[in-house]
């Protein structure tokens, strides 16, 4: 989602902050329909549930060896010898497939990187894609979830499926709507209790056995 309805300051200082974030590493690029940008840290989730497999043809492979370092469009176009749009076209192939990335962005010209995403299960990166989207954003239908992360519906039901099984999410219609919703269960919970400290039953059971693998300090532990 856009972050401009959401910061209360003017467009110019949200991009003068997130070329900042950009430039020291604390965000990074993916690629959908076009360039948006993630915390640095949940780049391998997103990296993963965006990235598309397809084959890279002679002229993206070329860009793809130039990025040694990061550089524009127009500055890979004056190395390779090559159309301008063309050098554009591929650089959109490879952000798609994840391993190009941008980063940074002075007057008005976008720098881009090659980079290598940690291999993660696509399963498990959609769960945490998810959940974070729930968290922030729900309660939410499974409609509005694949929508906002670029995913089938079906894929996204079986998920959100799973996850009320493993008692992540809670699924109910917690607003007027034709389709249930999904929220976080600690969310759930907060707010039938008021907004007192409540654990999910995941919680505590992580707590208990936190408990039971020690290390004990005596016997008497």
């Amino acid at each position: 989602r856009s972050i401009y309805p959401y910061s209360g300051q003017e467009k110019s200082v949200v991009d003068s902050w997130s070329s900042e974030l950009l430039e020291e590493g604390r965000i990074a690029s993916v690629y959908a329909e076009d360039a948006i940008f993630v915390a640095a840290e949940d780049l391998p989730v997103y990296g993963t549930i965006l990235k598309r497999e397809r084959e890279l043809a002679e002229a993206d492979r070329k860009v793809l060896s130039a990025l040694d370092r990061p550089k524009t469009a127009n500055e890979l176009s004056d190395l390779l010898q090559t159309d301008a749009d063309k050098t554009v076209r591929s650089l959109h192939v490879l952000e798609t497939t994840q391993v190009v990335g941008r980063s940074s962005h002075k007057g008005g010209k976008w720098r881009y990187g090659r980079r290598e995403l940690p291999p993660i299960d696509r399963e498990k990166a959609l769960d945490k894609a998810i959940a974070s989207f729930v968290a922030a954003f729900g309660p939410a239908a499974v409609e509005e979830i694949a929508f906002a992360l670029w995913q089938e519906e079906e894929a996204v039901r079986k998920a959100v499926s799973a996850l009320v099984a493993e008692e992540v999410l809670d699924e109910g219609r917690f607003l007027v709507s034709e389709h249930p919703q999904y929220m976080l269960k600690l969310d759930h919970l907060r707010l039938r209790s008021a907004g007192h400290q409540v654990y999910d039953n995941r919680s505590v059971e992580t707590y208990r056995r936190s408990k039971l693998n020690g290390p004990f300090a005596s016997i008497e532990d």
